[in-house]
């Protein structure tokens, strides 16, 4: 080899050394400026707090933040007492951060909470969930559209975090893979990305073969797509006037005054209908000739819960954060009992939720509330969904200040 091409060689390694440091050093430096302002950005509801890992995993080291993830039930209702707004100036020693948007399916979850990997070891989470999330779309029932909702949420970070994730096993990879491709015309427009799928999708020898031949590619990938993350918080913290030190108001609650305020204006926003449905949701029921006669839909409700890709995808869901060592609360949401009955489902065909939700639930020994108490109180829910109306946040809110202190009696 000449001298020239000696000096060259010497040259590209130390021009990689240099790249390969600076990537190092900024990534350092990023995660140290996104631990001091992570309490400053948590209630700005920031796209990277939802879509990114980097302010989730500074948020999961803080003792007094509570993260709390799930989908419309979280955020479809405005009001002072949804969770994030009522703690926000950490009245009782702590702040939550809602990670939540429109139709965020298990399987979505599933790759967030993947996407964290050790961050969630010993670490207190509440995973929210609803009952409208469990019914495919169909006559008189939650319209939701799996496809639409999986879109609307896909991020090719955690999805890449979670198919070359160390942390989880190669079986349960398998299984992620295999519910992700069901939404093909979403993963398509990422070839690799697609290729890497349909490889873990499978257990045998051959795709074994592959995934650990493209674990390299897939890694390098994951490792870019991390660097944007940090460089977009990073980016955002100095392009915006933040004071790390956020105020904290200390306050004795007393919860049933504040129930007693919420359960009034919950009131008054339902005038429109005799079934305490929200007059901004009552809309979608005026087409509905109600009451429809008893029963008359138990067939249809029964079909629609049962045949449902969400149960297999909670499951999944479940068994990452068990392989991850996480504490998480499962907060679900009551039926609207009287609603379903004017919609002509019976009560005791309703409970085949309840059902269902604690066969997949309680073999993993995880602590639910699932608020069964309370599936007759027609101000619990704004919809037959189970969407949280104010006072059903104050009851939302009292669990999770109990959960955070120690003191839940599940």
């Amino acid at each position: 080899m000449s001298c020239r091409s000696v000096s060259h060689l010497i040259a590209a390694m130390i021009s990689a050394l240099v790249l390969i440091a600076s990537l190092v050093g900024f990534n350092v430096y990023a995660q140290s400026l996104e631990m001091r302002y992570v309490n400053a950005l948590a209630p700005l509801n920031l796209t990277q707090m939802e879509n990114g890992d980097a302010l989730q995993q500074a948020a999961l080291q803080k003792p007094d933040i509570l993260m709390v993830y799930g989908s419309s039930e979280l955020t479809l209702l405005p009001t002072p007492y949804q969770a994030d707004r009522f703690f926000a100036k950490y009245p009782t020693g702590f702040t939550v951060v809602d990670v939540a948007s429109l139709g965020v399916l298990s399987v979505t979850l599933a790759q967030e909470f993947a996407a964290l990997g050790p961050d969630l070891r010993g670490k207190k989470i509440v995973l929210s969930i609803m009952p409208g999330s469990f019914f495919i779309n169909k006559k008189n029932f939650i319209e939701n559209n799996p496809d639409h909702d999986f879109a609307m949420n896909f991020s090719p970070l955690r999805t890449y975090e979670t198919i070359f994730s160390p942390y989880l096993s190669f079986g349960i990879k398998n299984e992620i893979s295999s519910s992700m491709l069901i939404y093909r015309d979403t993963i398509r427009s990422d070839p690799f990305l697609a290729f890497a799928l349909t490889t873990t999708s499978s257990t045998s020898i051959r795709n074994r073969i592959l995934y650990y031949l493209i674990w390299p590619f897939g890694e390098l990938q994951t490792g870019i797509l991390r660097l944007q993350d940090h460089f977009e918080v990073v980016l955002y913290i100095w392009t915006h006037h933040l004071d790390p030190d956020v105020q904290k108001v200390s306050e004795s609650i007393d919860w049933n005054t504040v129930h007693q305020n919420a359960l009034a204006e919950q009131k008054q926003n339902t005038t429109d209908d005799p079934y305490g449905v929200e007059n901004f949701m009552w809309w979608y029921f005026d087409r509905i000739s109600l009451p429809e006669p008893a029963g008359s839909n138990n067939d249809l409700y029964r079909k629609n819960l049962t045949n449902s890709q969400e149960w297999t995808d909670f499951k999944i869901l479940l068994i990452v954060l068990q392989q991850l060592g996480a504490k998480p609360l499962i907060l679900s949401r009551p039926l609207n009992v009287p609603l379903w009955e004017v919609m002509g489902v019976t009560e005791d065909t309703q409970d085949i939720f309840y059902d269902r939700l604690h066969s997949v639930a309680d073999p993993f020994k995880m602590p639910l509330m699932d608020f069964r108490q309370y599936d007759h109180d027609e101000y619990f829910s704004i919809d037959q969904g189970s969407h949280t109306s104010r006072d059903g946040w104050v009851y939302v809110d009292q669990i999770l200040d109990a959960y955070y202190h120690g003191q839940l009696q599940p």
